[in-house]
């Protein structure tokens, strides 16, 4: 192991730390018979590491209605150790569809039609580094965001 290596080794729990799971552009229409989520979510590593790679993220949409959380949507993108490079991102599509018949459909469109509905995306990642792939999942901080029906007019 090289000097440069060791000094960047030194920063790898930082970036584990740092790294940052981001929901963005999320679109969420309803029909009479279907909740559709589309947009972009993205892992994030804004620190100097270099040597992180991507195998596996996992994460979810969830909401809160009377002081429980409702899964609304999972997903799992697998990567091929795709490198997270420093300052940089990896980003997903992200497009789910629920039918409003189950229970979490049911549910969501019941709260949105009492008004904004607090909700949460979480994520779990699989990486592996210059010692291999790691067999613990890294739980990522959640991303918190509030949806409100879109009045019709």
């Amino acid at each position: 192991m090289t000097i440069k290596e060791t000094l960047n080794y030194t920063k790898f729990y930082e970036a584990i730390e740092k790294l940052t799971f981001e929901l963005s552009n999320l679109n969420i229409s309803t029909t009479f018979e279907s909740i559709t989520l589309e947009g972009q979510c993205a892992l994030i590593n804004p620190t100097d590491y270099y040597g992180l790679e991507l195998i596996r993220l996992d994460f979810e949409i969830a909401f809160f209605v009377n002081d429980s959380v409702v899964e609304l949507a999972t997903d799992t993108k697998w990567s091929n150790a795709e490198p997270i490079n420093p300052h940089s991102n990896i980003t997903f599509p992200v497009l789910e569809t629920i039918s409003i018949s189950t229970e979490r459909g049911k549910l969501f469109l019941q709260a949105s039609s009492l008004g904004p509905v607090e909700c949460m995306a979480q994520s779990r990642i699989l990486l592996a580094t210059f010692f291999g792939p790691s067999t613990n999942f890294i739980e990522i901080e959640p991303q918190y965001f509030t949806y409100q029906k879109q009045q019709s007019g």
